[in-house]
């Protein structure tokens, strides 16, 4: 089992060249954080609502940037092919799941995001 992530354009105004899910926010038409999920994952990496599974959530989370995240779980179809964004989306991936669950896999790097103490996660496997 793999996990699907994107690494945001450099020109980006918010979160450039970042690694991240696919994602955004919950627009008017929006039924619910799923729909909101399934479209931004079309718009994002071409992956259609029909390719996503969707199974749950995983706990929301506060990020240093001041957002709130609501992370959407769903299978994709192993038939998919991404056709990112260009304007937003620079790469996709897939990293194994093995590989984030693995203690030995992940590095912690500290340091200092507008003045406050940040800390994140490298794979360096």
């Amino acid at each position: 089992m793999t996990v699907l992530l994107t690494r945001r354009t450099e020109d980006l105004r918010h979160h450039a060249g970042q690694v991240s899910f696919p994602g955004g926010r919950i627009e008017p038409g929006d039924r619910d954080a799923i729909a909101a999920a399934l479209r931004e994952t079309e718009e994002e990496v071409g992956i259609a609502a029909n390719q996503l599974s969707p199974l749950g959530f995983l706990d929301p989370l506060a990020t240093v940037s001041g957002f709130r995240v609501l992370p959407v779980v769903a299978l994709v179809d192993p038939a998919y092919e991404a056709r990112p964004d260009p304007r937003e989306v620079a790469d996709v991936f897939e990293v194994p799941l093995a590989t984030l669950l693995d203690p030995p896999s992940l590095v912690e790097r500290r340091g200092d995001w507008r003045g406050r103490p940040r800390v994140v996660l490298e794979i360096v496997n």
